[in-house]
């Protein structure tokens, strides 16, 4: 009979991803981003970009406030082993996020 050899434990999946945010839509006054309704950053200017803060896995919803009554929100999925740069970007008349992966699978 063969030996038992031991039983690694998997490493636990990462129920968080860490998820930052850069402005780099000129010609709009700055930004309150929303995840899910929670604050996650307050008046984001062009050419800056926020901290990373935690965010929970799955779908959420982000959403940009402007001052002046400007009002953008998209749906969003967030899954895998990977930080994430979410860039604000203008496309002809309006905004767009576009999603920057930092694989992190450590």
């Amino acid at each position: 009979q063969f030996p038992q050899f031991p039983q690694f434990p998997q490493k636990p999946a990462r129920p968080m991803i860490q998820v930052r945010f850069v402005n780099a839509a000129n010609g709009y006054e700055p930004f309150t981003v929303y995840w899910n309704n929670r604050k996650f950053v307050n008046g984001l200017a062009f050419k800056e970009t926020s901290g990373y803060e935690p965010v929970m896995k799955g779908d959420g919803i982000i959403t940009l406030a402007g001052p002046d009554g400007y009002y953008y929100q998209r749906p969003y999925r967030l899954e895998g082993c990977r930080d994430l740069t979410v860039v604000i970007v203008n496309t002809g008349s309006n905004l767009e996020l576009v999603e920057l992966p930092e694989y992190n699978c450590k």
